[in-house]
């Protein structure tokens, strides 16, 4: 109809847009999260959260490797270890044995 302006379309670019579940799911599949979590702040913020560390290490190590795997790295805080463990996370001789070199 001439004269009737047409509505805008909603804003759905935006990283607000999509809920924090979907990003939790995308955090936990990348490659590199701390790529990610250096884009901005909101992205930090999920990147330092203990429970999404402890479901990163996780899904990319299972509960047997988890520990391992995360051992050495800035993310194992006492909190995510804590998170871990909650999680029937396991430890594994080879673990001790580096630990016990440590």
């Amino acid at each position: 109809m001439a004269g009737v302006p047409a509505a805008a379309p909603p804003n759905l670019t935006g990283v607000d847009s999509l809920p924090t579940e979907l990003w939790v799911e995308i955090f936990v599949h990348l490659a590199a999260p701390q790529a990610f979590s250096m884009t901005c702040r909101a992205f930090h913020s999920l990147a330092t959260d203990p429970s999404l560390v402890a479901q990163y290490w996780l899904f990319h190590h299972g509960r047997i490797g988890a520990f391992t795997a995360a051992l050495g790295t800035k993310t194992l805080t006492p909190a995510v270890v804590t998170r871990l463990l909650t999680t029937g996370a396991g430890f594994t001789r080879n673990l001790f044995s580096l630990i016990g070199r440590a």
